[in-house]
């Protein structure tokens, strides 16, 4: 069984999940149109929009309620971000509401100029915002059933710096879309050396935090996605290091920054 043929099984068998119902939930809260691409919430194209709830209420033992109502939400916030440059969007942005405008906000955090960011760091803090926010939106419920207990806040913790780390490689592939929606790009806006030397630590503090998370699905899930993006990211740093060297051999007066 794949991990995500064993996400749906496991979803189905501890929350007996209607994922018809949650679908026409989230299309009548977001006033979905006729031009939406319906396989955007399908679980075995996307599960990674609808794991966070499923897995972390699981995780922390919260009620069947509290997760249905963040996987609702989950969902329709991870619709919004998946349809938000398109020209036309397929949803009406007002009934997004609060949501909407907070994932809207994080992106703009994102744009070249907006923030005064002076570090690589603090502009690729800015740069995961908007799926920080996805990330409160999907657990508000669980969080406030969870209270204070340490055990949502080490979950989250890795969940943040695994993503982080898939966002490393997102920026890879994404250089061409971020340029062109004037977004802060690690792989085009900073030098490499300094990309490089920030993924070792991403990855060995991901490791370790993922570790610390008893055996569970949502454990299983984290360390697949930690795999895949190391493996990823071997490539993605060797392309960039080629390419910096292709650009310093580039005649002096040519733009140089990827060195």
């Amino acid at each position: 069984m794949t991990l995500v043929e064993s996400f749906i099984d496991f979803a189905e068998r501890t929350y007996s999940i209607d994922w018809a119902a949650i679908q026409q939930a989230v299309a009548a809260r977001l006033g979905l149109t006729s031009s939406f691409d319906r396989s955007v919430y399908d679980p075995e194209r996307y599960p990674v929009y609808w794991c966070v709830p499923l897995l972390v209420g699981s995780y922390l033992g919260a009620a069947k309620r509290t997760v249905l109502a963040d996987t609702e939400a989950f969902v329709s916030g991870c619709i919004m971000r998946h349809c938000m440059f398109e020209p036309d969007r397929p949803f009406d942005a007002s009934k997004g509401g609060e949501d909407f405008c907070t994932i809207m906000y994080a992106y703009d955090g994102c744009r070249i100029g907006r923030a005064p960011a002076s570090s690589l760091d603090a502009r690729f803090t800015a740069k995961c915002l908007p799926w920080k926010v996805l990330l409160t939106i999907g657990t508000r419920a669980i969080s406030g059933e969870a209270g204070e207990r340490a055990g949502y806040a080490t979950t989250m913790e890795a969940i943040v710096l695994v993503y982080s780390c898939l966002q490393v490689v997102d920026d890879w592939h994404d250089k061409e879309e971020d340029i062109a929606r004037s977004h802060w790009n690690m792989w085009f806006h900073e030098p490499v050396r300094d990309c490089v030397a920030v993924i070792e630590p991403l990855l060995r503090g991901s490791r370790a935090s993922v570790d610390r998370l008893r055996p569970h699905l949502l454990r299983r899930a984290l360390e697949a996605q930690l795999q895949d993006a190391a493996e990823e990211l071997r490539p993605v740093v060797n392309s960039a290091v080629r390419a910096r060297d292709e650009e310093l051999r580039v005649p002096s007066g040519a733009p140089r920054h990827l060195v």
